[in-house]
């Protein structure tokens, strides 16, 4: 996501190539970290060094009205080592398809 320096309801317009057809047309909330309810939970095995398991538990409510939506978990590291952070991959947990 684009950084966006503004908070609230945002009008969102999407064309195509800068065609005049629009396709779609609506509203994108942004909420500041401290408004925004904590929907994600990670259990503190994620600190350790080689952990055997992480369990992860998420409000479904936030992503999809669809209880069984297709799910995508990819791990991502956090490293501060230069000037500029780094997000490194490192690996997809879970596909879930149908």
């Amino acid at each position: 996501m684009p950084p966006i320096y503004a908070t609230g309801y945002i009008d969102i317009f999407v064309e195509i190539d800068g065609s005049s057809d629009l396709h779609f047309k609506g509203k994108f909330l942004v909420e500041t970290p401290f408004q925004a309810p904590e929907l994600v939970k990670v259990d503190e095995a994620v600190t350790e060094m080689d952990p055997k398991t992480i369990k992860i538990e998420w409000d479904y409510h936030n992503l999809t009205m669809d209880r069984n939506a297709m799910v995508s978990i990819t791990l991502y590291g956090y490293k501060e080592s230069t000037i500029t952070p780094q997000l490194i991959f490192i690996d997809t947990i879970v596909v879930r398809t149908f």
